[in-house]
């Protein structure tokens, strides 16, 4: 199971649906999958939309283009917040060693997993290849991925978690896209 956090207070207008996607919805599956008697594992995608999209908003309105402004709009603070209230909810459900918090991209997200693992949380980090073998300043719109390819400091980072063992997996998330679905006139298109 994965939870897209990013769809949050988003899909009643993008889906067609008749329930808004916030913290109730997450709660209710692991609530769900805490009671399973088969494994199960809850893919969570950190992203605090609430933090992000005024950031994004402002950018946007900025007349602010290309792949730095991209990973701006994605604050670190904003994926490290959504990773610790996800596990803090599996963990009420006493499910936090089947939560696998995926695309870890952020130092400061490394930080605090570091310290809720040390705090007796049994979760699973991941992070991706291209996190690992990129930084944003080489990157343009062809790299477009969330949460964003970040900088050295995030990349020594997350280099420094997989040797001690707080990011215990690498995983690509691996879409297939052309260029033309890709690329629009700006990185917001």
């Amino acid at each position: 199971y994965k939870w897209l956090n990013h769809y949050k207070n988003t899909v009643l207008d993008r889906f067609d649906s008749d329930r808004e996607m916030d913290d109730s919805i997450g709660d209710d599956a692991i609530a769900v999958l805490s009671e399973q008697d088969v494994p199960t594992t809850m893919g969570y995608h950190s992203e605090n939309i609430e933090i992000r999209r005024p950031v994004e908003n402002r950018l946007e309105a900025e007349g602010r283009d290309g792949y730095l402004a991209f990973e701006e709009s994605f604050p670190g603070r904003a994926e490290t917040v959504s990773m610790v209230n996800g596990a803090a909810i599996a963990r009420q459900h006493d499910c936090d060693d089947d939560f696998y918090a995926v695309h870890i991209s952020s130092h400061r997200t490394v930080k605090e997993l570091r310290a809720i693992r040390e705090a007796g949380y049994r979760l699973t980090g991941e992070t991706c290849p291209h996190n690992l073998t990129l930084t944003s300043e080489e990157c343009d719109d062809r790299m477009k991925v969330g949460p964003p390819i970040r900088h050295e400091k995030d990349q020594e980072a997350l280099w420094g978690a997989i040797a001690d063992g707080t990011i215990q997996c690498i995983g690509t998330d691996h879409i297939a896209n052309t260029l033309d679905q890709k690329v629009g006139d700006t990185i917001w298109d």
